[in-house]
């Protein structure tokens, strides 16, 4: 036992007369370093020359001034710019036709990571810089200001921008455009960070969302990325974590595709998260707060005061996706309802179409839901099919085939309302279990008071009562 206190104090007193003289080499690095800054712009010529290796292209500096942070020295970079490279200028390195300025920029060194593992020794700042980051229909992103390109390359720019370091932005701001999709979108006031890892690429940033014709900001949002590139920077796999905040959608209006489930105004808020990956497609989960808005599409015109749910989405393709919400609210003023549960999904390989089901809606939801959906495939609602519902329907499910032609129908519906159809009777005051299967079904109904309206057999609406105590159910079973 004595032993091994002497080994203990030993050891001890070992660690503290390391860490002591550490301290007193970190002293007198930051005290040299605090002398030396005053003449650290005689070395622009070498510092010009480390940077163009480091960024893979020629590197020119209007000015340069070094000084001493907490953490280490920081260069400030005034006036910099990345200039074109022409084959062979630079071994190894890609062509590039642009020339890129960077208003101001700074390089943060950082010794004491010499004592982490995996840290690196520097990043590199950039302030006020305007990017613009594209997506390209062959599925490559295209960064302007650091030389990301399409072209086919054995040296990745992006990678070697990255080789600094940990890249931070400062009161940057960034256009976003993907071409596949129609997208066009705008971020200013970006503050964040970003590094690559071998082909893994992690960015956190903080922005506002902006209008460049007019400045208009119209939103913030904060978000954590990390990628995957391939070594001709497309996309292998993705995993994000958003939150966005009072988001004007009026702001959107033709920066985003058509939809008719697309508001026209209103303010968003959402926590989202989500993957993807070119085997497994995109899933995205989250909560969602819509609040003041305005839906407008070809079959209607609504004033929404919140609408707010939990969903999950899983897109594969334009073909097959599936959306899963629960505890939907639906608030327009007038009338308030919640959706423990809606689904909706296509699989057309399967011959899926479009299925919805759901514990309980209004009867009016999933016939208007099925008809936006269709109109986003170009597909015109039936004529047969009545244009407007009403009521309360539960144990729902609707199936319709890759041709959009009915497979199954099912639910139970009260004080069901059915208006506006070729050929047949508008129905008001029913209740009824339907079961309608492609080639047969069964319907049973049910009511207090009916009424139907159907001009070419009646010169007045037909009234008449179902009572369930002396004549029971109305059965109606049929096969085509």
């Amino acid at each position: 036992m004595t032993a091994l206190k002497i080994i203990f104090r030993r050891t001890k007193t070992l660690l503290w007369t390391a860490f002591s003289i550490m301290v007193i080499l970190a002293a007198v690095v930051v005290g040299i370093g605090k002398l030396m800054m005053p003449f650290s712009d005689r070395y622009q010529p070498q510092l010009e020359t480390w940077l163009s290796k480091e960024f893979g292209r020629p590197i020119e500096l209007e000015s340069f001034r070094g000084e001493w942070t907490a953490f280490g020295p920081r260069l400030s970079l005034q006036g910099m710019k990345l200039m074109p490279v022409e084959s062979g200028e630079l071994d190894g390195l890609q062509s590039s036709e642009e020339e890129v300025a960077i208003e101001s920029a700074a390089l943060d060194i950082k010794p004491l990571n010499a004592l982490i593992p995996g840290r690196p020794l520097y990043n590199f700042r950039v302030i006020g810089a305007d990017f613009e980051l594209r997506h390209t229909l062959e599925g490559r992103f295209e960064l302007s200001g650091f030389g990301v390109s399409g072209r086919d390359s054995q040296s990745s720019a992006l990678k070697e921008l990255a080789r600094v370091g940990e890249v931070i932005l400062e009161d940057s701001s960034l256009v976003y455009q993907d071409e596949k999709y129609g997208l066009l979108l705008g971020l200013s006031d970006i503050q964040g960070a970003l590094q690559l890892d071998g082909d893994d690429l992690s960015t956190e940033i903080q922005a506002s969302f902006y209008d460049s014709r007019s400045g208009l900001v119209y939103g913030e949002v904060e978000a954590t990325l990390m990628l995957t590139l391939d070594d001709d920077q497309r996309l292998v796999n993705l995993a994000w974590q958003a939150t966005a905040r009072e988001l004007m959608l009026a702001a959107f209006q033709g920066r985003l595709p058509r939809n008719p489930f697309l508001p026209l105004t209103g303010w968003l808020n959402a926590e989202l998260w989500g993957e993807w990956s070119r085997p497994d497609g995109h899933r995205v989960r989250g909560a969602t707060d819509l609040r003041e808005a305005r839906l407008v599409n070809d079959y209607q015109d609504l004033r929404l005061d919140r609408v707010n749910t939990r969903l999950q989405w899983h897109s594969m393709s334009k073909g097959k996706w599936n959306l899963n919400l629960a505890d939907f609210l639906y608030d327009d003023g007038e009338r308030s309802w919640i959706a423990p549960r809606l689904s909706v999904a296509r699989d057309t390989k399967a011959d899926l179409g479009l299925w919805i089901s759901a514990d309980e809606l209004p009867l009016g939801v999933p016939a208007s839901l099925a008809r936006d959906v269709m109109s986003i495939y170009d597909t015109q609602w039936p004529a047969f099919l009545p244009r407007a519902t009403d009521g309360t329907v539960s144990d729902f499910d609707l199936v319709l085939d890759s041709t959009w032609h009915l497979v199954l129908v099912e639910g139970k519906v009260r004080q069901a309302s059915v208006l506006d159809w070729e050929r047949w009777p508008d129905l008001r005051g029913v209740d009824a279990e339907v079961s309608l299967h492609r080639g047969s079904g069964l319907l049973r109904l049910s009511g207090e008071r009916v009424e139907a309206d159907w001009p070419r057999m009646f010169g007045e609406p037909l009234h008449f009562a179902v009572h369930l105590r002396t004549l029971g159910l109305i059965e109606l079973r049929f096969r085509s």
